[in-house]
């Protein structure tokens, strides 16, 4: 097992120590031997085909986040009208090209909730922008006129041009059902030598059951439990449970 000495270390300083080096090459000597390990159980569960749609919906849903429109992942934009959600992504471009140029991280450069406030107040007003609370440091001082510019530029936008709210579809919570479907899931997953995690989340049992009883919409597309090996694994007989075709029982209440 790789040691932890090197976690902390400042990787820019040369020249690199070496021990800093073995830290380093054991970081890659044991990828190979890994890989084969992973494959051969793999192979033994019969899991290859999975492991490839695996990666190709990873890969897929990479190029998705790199394409679409990431500033609607800022947190605490739920319930923002057109224009402040207008305001929003200006301020996000803003961010983004300013953590560009300093070359640091965008939280460093501006934390969302400052986003989300100033977004709220819909103010182009330098004096109104550097009252909301954590706007005091300077360097958010000395840029505060580019903040009101991209306030105004949103302000300015016509109606037609404001980004909507993303109507979520409301279904009914299955608090109770989506439970017990998931402790049948972790059971399943624990027999089968997968993480739970990795198959699905609380979250996925409730899509698949809103969609199996077509609470949501008969169109929409089909959720993640309902979809290539994981529909093989646990979506089929998650929807013969929930047709009531399938009962589950306790054979012995002292087993794992």
């Amino acid at each position: 097992k790789p040691g932890k000495h090197e976690t902390r270390t400042d990787w820019r300083r040369r020249p690199l120590t070496g021990r800093q080096i073995e830290y380093a090459l054991d970081d890659v000597r044991f990828l190979h031997p890994l890989r084969d390990a992973i494959h051969d159980a793999l192979m033994r569960l019969k899991r290859v085909a999975w492991f490839q749609e695996e990666m190709e919906t990873e890969l897929t849903e990479l190029s998705v986040t790199q394409t679409k429109s990431r500033w609607r992942r800022v947190s605490g934009n739920t319930g923002l009208k057109p224009r402040q959600l207008a305001i929003l992504r200006s301020l996000w471009h803003w961010r983004n090209g300013e953590a560009d140029r300093r070359n640091k991280p965008v939280r460093y450069v501006l934390r969302d909730d400052l986003l989300v406030e100033m977004a709220r107040r819909a103010s182009a007003d330098p004096v109104q922008i550097l009252s909301v609370r954590g706007m005091d440091r300077g360097d958010l001082r000395r840029r505060v006129d580019e903040l009101a510019a991209a306030v105004q530029e949103a302000l300015e936008l016509p109606e037609d041009k404001l980004p909507q709210p993303i109507r979520r579809e409301r279904t009914q919570d299955y608090a109770v059902l989506g439970q017990f479907l998931f402790a049948a899931l972790g059971s399943l997953c624990r027999e089968a030598e997968l993480a739970p995690a990795l198959v699905g989340t609380p979250n996925d049992i409730r899509d698949l059951i809103s969609y199996d009883t077509r609470e949501s919409n008969p169109d929409a597309h089909a959720p993640r439990l309902a979809r290539g090996w994981r529909a093989e694994f646990v979506g089929q007989l998650f929807n013969e449970l929930l047709a009531g075709k399938t009962s589950i029982r306790i054979a012995d209440p002292r087993s794992e």
